[in-house]
């Protein structure tokens, strides 16, 4: 859907995977664990947000197989390129995507391109780490069986995955006027692999999928996307998947798995999530570009991004932020205006090529944090994109099932209302749907 601009010379900026906000720091040289404590100690020390500290890992790669690869095949490419230890994706079927870790002192750059030459195997990326998982789930575990009630009898009409920091299943709306439970969420009968019964927590791998972050992040996107459609009358499932921690973090390799494990499952895909090219991770050959060609008849909205440390929006056209950003049929990237989407959100990124839609992404209303009964106000791009997700899924349902990714693209531009926006001085009119929350 887009056509970007690569940057042959950027600041290198590794901007974090967040499920909150964007995030970035100034990123020139590769930083050892022990720097990555030093600076978590100093900022905490200086009561500044420890984890927004992105980097590259110095100890790993990611590397996907060609379809059908032998487990010998694998065992001897990891004895060759000295892997002291490797992940596999849980729940994935095929084991084509590894997380390899190398012992020693090496230089990770060389090592890839080492790799890539030998060849063997269909890609290879960096692993962006996060150094962020530094505390317990607080509540929910493997055992809490809480959201048992909510699973769905049966799967019918559409599946919306969200990837995202889970799903609470104690929020009221959850639950009718007489606190009988909705049966909204995916049911993992027909794919159950294990213990496995609606989604998947990537952070803890275990097979449930609490919400453990602060301000419910997931939760409020699964509630939004609900909300639209239940009123709409269309059948439909939840399928939470958590990749992002309790302060709204992630890594590379937990996306890759959620976004193989979601594509194995659902029509619909929301990943109110990003991260910024930094001009060295060559971001435009990934294996999550090639996750995206080969489910090409998934629906996937992305939120397109909440600007810069000091709230201010970023131009997507020169700066590339993924996954909103990659060029495929099947991904959608939306930016966020006001309210009443009269202009847009000062915080929101844009982009003349680079953003398909507009939703309202201010004053979104929502129950507040401590499940008080009283209605506060979210805002950025992560609350715009499950607008247009829950309007895909309403055409994918309508079409009964057998639309493309891009005819149901179509049927958005059909039905959006065209409002002129400006940045940086140009005028555009792109395609805004009005809040559907109330």
């Amino acid at each position: 859907m887009k056509s970007i601009q690569n940057l042959f010379c950027l600041v290198l900026i590794v901007l974090l995977t967040s499920c909150s906000k964007d995030q970035y720091m100034n990123q020139n040289e590769e930083v050892s664990d022990i720097d990555i404590n030093t600076e978590i100690t100093i900022r905490s020390n200086q009561n500044n947000p420890p984890f927004n500290i992105p980097i590259y890992s110095n100890t790993d790669l990611i590397v996907q197989f060609f379809p059908g690869t032998p487990a010998a095949t694998k065992a001897m490419l990891r004895a060759h390129h000295g892997v002291i230890n490797f992940e596999i994706c849980q729940l994935c079927f095929d084991g084509e995507i590894e997380l390899w870790t190398f012992g020693g002192l090496i230089s990770i750059e060389p090592k890839k391109h080492a790799i890539e030459a030998f060849g063997g195997l269909m890609d290879v990326d960096y692993e962006f780490d996060f150094a962020s998982e530094l505390g317990d789930v607080v509540e929910g575990t493997e055992e809490d069986l809480s959201y048992l009630p909510l699973i769905a009898p049966t799967n019918s009409g559409v599946t919306i995955a969200i990837l995202d920091t889970g799903f609470d299943p104690f929020f009221p709306f959850w639950y009718d006027e007489y606190d009988v439970p909705k049966p909204i969420l995916y049911n993992a009968t027909e794919m159950a692999f294990a213990d496995e019964n609606s989604g998947y927590d990537f952070v803890n791998e275990d097979h449930n999928a609490f919400d453990d972050h602060g301000g419910k992040h997931g939760t409020i996107i699964a509630y939004e996307i609900h909300n639209f459609l239940e009123a709409e009358g269309i059948p439909h499932q939840i399928l939470p998947v958590k990749i992002c921690d309790e302060n709204g973090f992630t890594s590379y390799f937990k996306l890759l798995c959620g976004a193989k494990y979601v594509f194995e499952r659902a029509e619909v895909v929301n990943m109110s999530l990003g991260f910024y090219d930094d001009g060295f991770g060559d971001l435009e050959n990934t294996i999550f570009k090639n996750l995206l060609s080969e489910y090409s008849n998934v629906v996937v909205v992305t939120s397109a991004g909440n600007g810069n440390e000091d709230g201010i929006g970023d131009n997507n056209d020169v700066l590339a932020h993924y996954p909103s950003s990659y060029d495929r049929d099947n991904v959608i990237a939306v930016a966020a205006t006001n309210a009443d989407g009269s202009e847009a959100a000062g915080f929101s990124n844009y982009g003349s090529l680079s953003v398909d839609f507009w939703a309202a992404g201010e004053e979104i209303p929502f129950y507040d944090y401590e499940y008080d009964p009283v209605t506060s106000s979210i805002d950025g791009t992560s609350f715009a994109a499950p607008q247009v997700a829950a309007i895909a899924a309403k055409y994918v349902y309508i079409g009964g099932g057998v639309l493309t990714p891009l005819q149901i693209i179509n049927q958005l531009n059909v039905n959006g209302f065209p409002v002129p926006f400006e940045y940086e001085g140009m005028v555009k009119y792109d395609k805004y749907f009005p809040m559907l929350v109330e």
